[in-house]
């Protein structure tokens, strides 16, 4: 687990069947998964929420997980790209956003969502999920990053 450094040991496993399970009941939301094409094991996952306003949907993901032996193939970009077209095939007003939160300790996603057109929109210090989950001592905070998407 790539951000456990940060974490209490207690939070280190983020998602359980419980926290799941009220992640797919809530409304305007998917986990999205990819599957390996060759024996069929699911190798990585995205979550994504979103809200429709008057004038724009904005949809925030989280929870971008490839297996270990499966990273840096690609597939973390193939499940955001993903996350982006099925915000675009959505009915409704036709500005559509895109938004994540990053832990900002963790500086190579800055990079790896930078490639992908993301940039930082805010800082959200005082995220009472991010600041039960951390070590104490520790300046741990999100930061959105955002991308308008294009029809």
């Amino acid at each position: 687990m790539h951000d456990a450094f940060f974490k209490l040991p207690e939070y280190v496993v983020r998602f359980g069947n419980t926290s799941v399970k009220e992640y797919m009941a809530k409304r305007n939301a998917r986990f999205f998964v990819f599957e390996d094409t060759e024996d069929g094991q699911l190798v990585g996952s995205i979550f994504m929420s979103w809200e429709v306003a008057e004038d724009r949907i904005v949809g925030n993901f989280s929870a971008v997980s490839v297996l270990d032996n499966q990273t840096r193939k690609g597939i973390g970009r193939q499940l955001v790209a993903y996350a982006e077209e099925f915000l675009c095939a959505l009915g409704g007003p036709a500005t559509r956003v895109l938004e994540a939160g990053v832990i900002n300790l963790r500086e190579d996603l800055f990079v790896w969502y930078g490639k992908q057109g993301f940039a930082t929109v805010r800082e959200n210090k005082g995220d009472a999920e991010v600041t039960m989950i951390s070590k104490p001592g520790l300046d741990v905070h999100l930061v959105v990053v955002a991308k308008t998407l294009r029809d």
